[in-house]
């Protein structure tokens, strides 16, 4: 009679601290991102604009109707792209958390046909003035994707200056402003 032995693999975990960091100076950031309930599903987007002292300077979230979270995160991005040209802010880094999103508008990969129009509008935007764009972990954008999840909610579009942002998302810009870092776990085999 022979013996089998079951070996299990335990999984390693690695603990990531990440942090929201505030722009260059002479720059500005835009954070957006999405949110929908379904997908497609009713969907919003939101963004917030800080200075290089991690302060808001403005801040909008948009109801956009029964769409994919594709082209509600295209839409998030024209619609912040079009408040930072009102706001004559010239030297801005924008930060998103949708890969796919970033790709398409660099032209690293092919533009999904739903979005093309709004992929056009987005290339005119950032011919308009320097703009970078840059992909974060989705922890680190998690106060916008609050205003955004708030927005889908009540379904209420408003462009908010700092002082007039709801009180659950400015706690969480307080933390981001200083640092206060967002815990991320990978296991590995």
């Amino acid at each position: 009679m022979g013996v089998l032995l079951f070996i299990k693999k335990t999984r390693a975990i690695k603990i990531f601290l990440l942090l929201w960091n505030s722009p260059l100076p002479r720059y500005v950031k835009l954070n957006i991102d999405e949110s929908a309930m379904g997908n497609p599903g009713y969907s919003g987007g939101g963004g917030i604009i800080h200075d290089s002292y991690g302060r808001v300077i403005g801040a909008f979230s948009s109801f956009y109707g029964y769409q994919t979270n594709t082209k509600a995160e295209a839409m998030a991005l024209m619609e912040g792209l079009q408040l930072c040209l009102f706001l004559d802010l010239c030297n801005v880094i924008v930060e998103m958390d949708s890969l796919t999103m970033l790709n398409t508008v660099k032209r690293l990969q092919k533009c999904p046909w739903r979005i093309h129009g709004e992929v056009i509008r987005i290339s005119g935007l950032l011919a308009k003035v320097e703009f970078i764009l840059t992909q974060c972990y989705r922890k680190v954008n998690f106060t916008v994707d609050g205003l955004a999840k708030l927005l889908v909610q009540n379904r209420i579009s408003s462009i908010y200056e700092a002082t007039m942002l709801p009180a659950a998302i400015t706690g969480v810009i307080h933390l981001d402003a200083r640092q206060f870092p967002y815990i991320h776990r990978l296991s590995t085999m």
